[in-house]
């Protein structure tokens, strides 16, 4: 049994196998987490994970979660891909794996992979209209729900209200994308 050559921090379950008339024998359970673990097929509601499992997981668990959130959601896949359904456009989501061998033993997670939804609909249209005051005007989406990015040079803004504010004249680089 040579524990040296393992990560020091996780715990190996031990086997023992006694055979009649042969003594003991001792060996390590191990169980690897998957690799080359990739996301593709991003849409605004969808997206593909995909791994190598493990050969001898009996089978893999798949963490995910918008990035920042406090609990995740967790799947168990027989295979090597995973279509997450149902995600918000425009969100980072965060995605990690373990392996399950057996009934009880799993790996440590992989690292953390990343991805960001595509929004639900790229081309949204802005209009400007007019404010009480001359030396400002509306900025504001055709409809649903928008995330403005905009700077003016000066100032950069991330926001989600329904129109922004901007004051005139100035040049600003606006975009806002249907959430």
């Amino acid at each position: 049994m040579d524990y040296e050559t393992q990560t020091p921090w996780l715990f190996k379950p031990l086997f023992v196998n006694f055979c009649y008339g042969g003594g003991v024998s001792l060996s390590a359970q191990t169980c690897d987490p998957p690799t080359a673990v990739s996301v593709s097929s991003i849409t605004s509601t969808t997206a593909t994970v995909n791994w190598t499992p493990y050969g001898g997981a009996s089978f893999t668990w798949l963490h995910y979660k918008v990035q920042g959130a406090g609990s995740e959601s967790t799947v168990s896949v027989a295979g090597s891909s995973y279509q997450l359904t149902g995600l918000s456009p425009c969100h980072t989501y965060e995605v990690r794996l373990r392996s399950a061998c057996g009934s009880i033993f799993t790996s440590a997670f992989t690292s953390t992979e990343t991805f960001e939804t595509e929004s639900s609909d790229p081309s949204v249209n802005v209009t400007l209209s007019e404010h009480a005051s001359p030396c400002y005007k509306f900025a504001t989406a055709t409809s649903g729900f928008f995330k403005y990015d905009w700077t003016n040079g000066v100032q950069s803004e991330t926001t989600y209200d329904p129109e922004i504010l901007i004051t005139v004249p100035g040049n600003y680089n606006l975009l806002a994308t249907d959430l």
